[in-house]
């Protein structure tokens, strides 16, 4: 049964003037239009082209960040309210690309949980800036696990709560894990109970370990923090972004659409606790200092998150030297 569902969904988003699209395209109008260009190129949706009704992107202002709104050769107008250039070019994706996987399977925004003996990888790809395995956790047994709700109380190593309590590994990309460069997120192994008890953390600390999300939920399985790769007096951390995305081509008369989980970056100042998103912009900042690094960070054809990450840390490891 499930197959025929399959196939059926297939044809049918086949048959649709999206999915028939190899290659979409999209004109960028409003307010610095270039960074969000280059986003999408880096996703494959370039400009206008021979044989390609584009779709459109408007960029305007809003008291929070951008509002992006697409309009498709269909006639399907969407908008939201993004902070992140590259969350917004990974919205504009799917809804030029159709998600199967987002149609059958129910979203979690915590993610599928990995097998228990899944842990972060060590190795990188060889001839791109590495990232060390050493001191990397699987996932485990109980641990003592400090609870801090600010960054001023892990500064003055006062914990809100310690908790017995093992790490369970998230997904966030799978394409992008491993070789790619990201790491897997890491909730807490508690109930939504035990978790609101201790009230919201903004960092916790296992065997050495600093995880934070800045939004400082409840621990518990249901909230991912991001491992902080340190280096010297800053860090790099991954936040796993999560948005609706609808589709009333699926279903005009009612609600339909599907959750689309993004990972942004982030760099905190583990003197002041400032963080700060890491976009294309703030990366080459930091690479500026080291042309060599530069130069390899614009060869490479794919500039995911995975890859700012890793060049964001060789970045950060150089200035050390």
């Amino acid at each position: 049964m499930r197959s025929l569902v399959l196939a059926t969904l297939a044809v049918l988003l086949a048959a649709s003037p999206v999915a028939a699209a190899a290659s979409p395209c999209v004109t960028v109008d409003g307010l610095d239009p270039e960074p969000a260009r280059q986003a999408l190129a880096d996703r494959g949706i370039g400009g206008p082209s021979a044989g390609c009704a584009p779709s459109r992107l408007a960029l305007s202002a809003h008291e929070v960040g951008v509002t992006w709104t697409l309009t498709r050769p269909d006639g399907v107008v969407a908008a939201r309210n993004l902070a992140s250039t590259e969350v917004g070019a990974a919205w504009v994706d799917s809804m030029l690309h159709p998600r199967l996987a987002g149609l059958l399977t129910p979203a979690d925004p915590a993610g599928p949980e990995l097998p228990s003996e899944a842990g972060p990888p060590d190795a990188l790809r060889g001839d791109a800036p590495q990232l060390e395995g050493a001191g990397r956790p699987e996932a485990s047994g109980a641990r003592r696990v400090q609870l801090y709700a600010t960054f001023e109380e892990w500064r003055d190593r006062k914990p809100t709560a310690e908790v017995e309590a093992g790490l369970t590994p998230r997904t966030v990309d799978e394409h992008l894990v491993g070789e790619r460069g990201l790491e897997p997120m890491w909730a807490v192994d508690r109930t939504r109970k035990e978790g609101r008890a201790d009230g919201p953390v903004f960092a916790l600390e296992v065997d050495g370990e600093l995880y934070v999300n800045e939004s400082a939920p409840p621990t518990h399985r249901g909230r991912v923090f991001g491992r902080v790769e340190r280096v010297g007096d800053r860090g790099v951390y991954q936040k796993k972004v999560c948005y609706w995305v609808p589709r009333p081509d699926w279903n005009p008369s009612g609600v339909a659409g599907y959750l689309e989980c993004d990972v942004d970056l982030r760099l905190v100042d583990l003197g002041s606790g400032d963080v700060t998103p890491l976009n294309r912009k703030r990366l080459k900042e930091l690479l500026a200092a080291h042309p060599e690094l530069l130069a390899d960070f614009r060869a490479e054809k794919k500039k995911h998150a995975g890859t700012m990450r890793r060049y964001a840390v060789a970045a950060l490891r150089a200035d050390g030297e």
